[in-house]
């Protein structure tokens, strides 16, 4: 049962039926935190027409490469990857990443980092007590660096400890 679960990390799903999708954003309504990391197995028009993932994918960009540019608004999730120590998150190269049309003014969803000048890496949302993370390319290295870099452990550990709510637990 999700009610003993703190977060749901949905890593390269392709879809869900709708009845499973309620009773998973009934949950992060109710504080839990939802990841949502991408992948080539997603049915982008299914992730399409989430209303609780209010975001346009057009598909998957898979020519160049380009680093994290994290938000220029300080955020706590994102703090610790500002430093100089920890900055090799922003210096990983992604080559492949779902193009996702940056949120308008009256979308809940806001940008934490780019995918250098491109398109929206990052993103979250509060869905009542919980919140989203979408992250719009694969913790795989198919698709980019990061898995082969030393603060691939930590990233992993801070976004997973900002969807609890647990921030600073061991």
């Amino acid at each position: 049962p999700l009610e003993t679960d703190d977060v749901i990390l949905l890593a390269n799903l392709t879809r869900l039926p709708r009845e499973t999708w309620e009773r998973v954003f009934e949950f992060v309504r109710l504080g839990g935190g939802l990841g949502v990391i991408a992948g080539d197995a997603m049915d982008l028009e299914h992730f399409n027409s989430l209303p609780e993932i209010p975001l346009r994918i057009d598909g998957t960009r898979t020519e160049g490469s380009a680093s994290l540019t994290m938000s220029p608004r300080d955020h706590r999730l994102l703090e610790k990857f500002k430093s100089t120590g920890l900055n090799a998150v922003r210096m990983s190269l992604f080559n492949t990443w779902l193009k996702v049309e940056p949120p308008g003014p009256e979308n809940p969803m806001q940008v934490l980092a780019r995918f250098g000048e491109e398109g929206p890496a990052l993103l979250e949302r509060q869905l009542e007590k919980g919140r989203i993370l979408f992250f719009a390319s694969s913790m795989e290295t198919g698709w980019n660096e990061l898995p082969k870099s030393f603060v691939f452990p930590p990233f992993v550990y801070e976004l997973v400890s900002h969807l609890s709510g647990r921030r600073g637990m061991p």
